[in-house]
């Protein structure tokens, strides 16, 4: 089914020629980037897909001694963990 989409130049530019240095078509991209979207594999937008990053709980830490030292044991458990 033949679809078409608005693309400003600039972008549409920048697009083709990271296409072209990845050895791929603007169109192959743009259907593969779509059916990883359709799949859940990607998601739009400020947070990556479910899958990629899962966040327990948000909390602040103060830049104390203390604070410090459980954003080290966070960080720690992220390199650990991935």
């Amino acid at each position: 089914m033949p679809t078409s989409f608005a693309i400003d130049k600039d972008t549409c530019g920048r697009a083709q020629a990271r296409a072209a240095a990845d050895g791929i078509s603007l169109s192959s991209a743009v259907r593969l980037l779509l059916a990883a979207y359709a799949e859940g594999r990607i998601a739009i937008g400020a947070m990556p897909a479910a899958d990629a990053v899962r966040v327990e709980r948000v909390e602040e830490i103060p830049l104390d001694k203390a604070g410090t030292k459980l954003a080290e044991r966070v960080f720690a458990a992220v390199r650990k963990h991935g």
